[in-house]
């Protein structure tokens, strides 16, 4: 089963789905999103409704983005 992975902006009502965090990253590097950090979740497709966090991408002001996921509980 594969997992599908989103990330939310909280100034604006936008969301980004995407099949995986380095999708994510990719996105960020080239949207007009500002610097900062954002929260990525993910669900298990096609039956999943339940989100858990990843991790978070942080996108840095010269453009450049780090994914950091979350340590294993």
């Amino acid at each position: 089963m594969s997992a599908s992975y989103r990330m939310v902006r909280c100034d604006r009502p936008e969301v980004v789905s995407a099949g995986s965090p380095e999708l994510m990253g990719d996105f960020l590097r080239h949207e007009d999103w500002p610097p900062r950090r954002y929260e990525i979740t993910s669900t298990e497709t096609p039956f999943g409704c339940v989100y858990r966090r990843w991790g978070a991408a942080i996108k840095h002001p010269d453009g450049s983005v780090e994914l950091v996921p979350d340590l294993p509980a």
